[in-house]
């Protein structure tokens, strides 16, 4: 097969029939094409071919080709254009659009009960609490929780990974006017069925929320990063 990203020219191909020249095709000219091999060995009915490194959301050219065909002339097939699909990055946010009862004094886990995105089903209904790695990788991670305005204690949000491992812990004093707003980020290196979790805490001496926000709070995220670690 031969193939590149720059359309081809063609030059017609003519033949003489009884004193008469008579189109019997198109010989498709290009000055740097790829040239990749069958992968099938000899004359099949499948045509496999490998091709790596092409770049999303744009048209390639290519046709099937035989070098060596009758009369040692070079055997083109149909020129074919295609656009190829963007591969999406592993990627989810996810928010919670109600409040919820944080209890006093117990690291407690987010719910959340609503995505803005997800395209690698990194977030499931079924465990609320948790974004799981589907495909390996350095993911960047981020979380915003906020508290009601309480004068007591202290707050804290952490990302949690498969329920053992806090990573990011950021804390500050309650606020009597004003919500308690935390962020947390980090980046880790998950495997294939690792989770992460957002937890919080408070011991303002009894149950207090965590509000909801329009579009604000609570917010969890995680993207899969272009680099390797």
């Amino acid at each position: 097969m031969a193939w590149s990203y720059t359309k081809p020219s063609r030059s017609p191909i003519y033949i003489i029939v009884r004193g008469t020249y008579k189109l019997c095709g198109y010989k498709y000219i290009w000055d740097t094409p790829t040239i990749v091999e069958q992968l099938e060995p000899s004359d099949t009915i499948t045509h496999t071919h490998w091709l790596p490194s092409l770049l999303g959301q744009s048209t390639i050219y290519y046709y099937l080709w035989a070098p060596g065909g009758p009369y040692g002339l070079e055997i083109q097939g149909p020129l074919i254009t295609v656009r190829l699909p963007l591969e999406m990055t592993p990627s989810a946010r996810v928010y919670r659009d109600t409040t919820q009862a944080i209890p006093n004094g117990i690291w407690t886990p987010i719910s959340f009960n609503q995505e803005r995105w997800d395209t690698d089903n990194i977030w499931v209904l079924t465990s609320p609490t948790r974004l799981t790695c589907r495909t390996a990788g350095l993911y960047h991670i981020t979380g915003h929780v906020g508290f009601a305005a309480n004068n007591n204690g202290w707050r804290q949000i952490e990302v949690v990974l498969n329920a053992l491992t806090s990573w990011g812990p950021q804390g500050g004093p309650p606020k009597t006017t004003y919500w308690t707003i935390l962020t947390t980020t980090t980046q880790l290196y998950l495997q294939i069925g690792d989770y992460i979790e957002l937890q919080v805490f408070q011991d303002s001496g009894g149950a207090l929320n965590a509000l909801h926000v329009l579009n604000q709070l609570p917010e969890f995220m995680m993207t899969k990063t272009a680099e390797p670690l």
